[in-house]
């Protein structure tokens, strides 16, 4: 997975209700194991395109939905 070592609270991760720590572990359907698996599934969005990603904070798997930047 991809642990977010840093959240911007006026960007749109914080308004999806991301935190510092949680562990990025699928965007889209697409499983992240690396850092280069976040990237391309990050590349496939276009924007305005709600991408549904699941997370794990405190042991809990988790999803939310993030909106690209037009």
């Amino acid at each position: 997975g991809l642990r977010l070592i840093s959240v911007s609270p006026s960007g749109a991760a914080a308004k999806a209700g991301f935190e510092t720590g949680d562990l990025i572990t699928a965007i889209g359907g697409r499983a992240v194991r690396k850092r280069s698996d976040a990237i391309t599934a990050v590349q496939l969005q276009r924007p305005g395109d709600e991408v549904r990603i699941t997370y794990r904070r405190s042991g809990k798997f988790e999803m939310a939905t993030l909106v690209f930047a037009p």
